[in-house]
């Protein structure tokens, strides 16, 4: 499930 993990980085990324 690493597509789950990228994608909750990518959105905590796009906050910033």
């Amino acid at each position: 499930m690493a597509s789950v993990l990228t994608n909750f980085v990518n959105s905590f990324t796009n906050r910033l």
